[in-house]
């Protein structure tokens, strides 16, 4: 008998082998969403961080 887990990966391992065009996408979107969230992130420290010494200078 197999573990929830195991049929869980058997079917998307199915879905992806059988729509290919829609996986990439799902990819291709995924990498945009993390690449948008961390570079929001390095923005807002960095703004902060001159702020901070912009502070300190007055």
């Amino acid at each position: 008998m197999k573990t929830g887990w195991q049929r869980l990966k058997k079917n998307y391992k199915n879905y992806f082998r059988d729509n290919p065009v829609i996986s990439l996408g799902i990819a291709v979107a995924a990498g945009f969403l993390l690449s948008r969230m961390f570079s929001d992130c390095q923005t807002d420290n960095r703004h902060e961080s001159r702020h901070r010494q912009d502070r300190r200078l007055k």
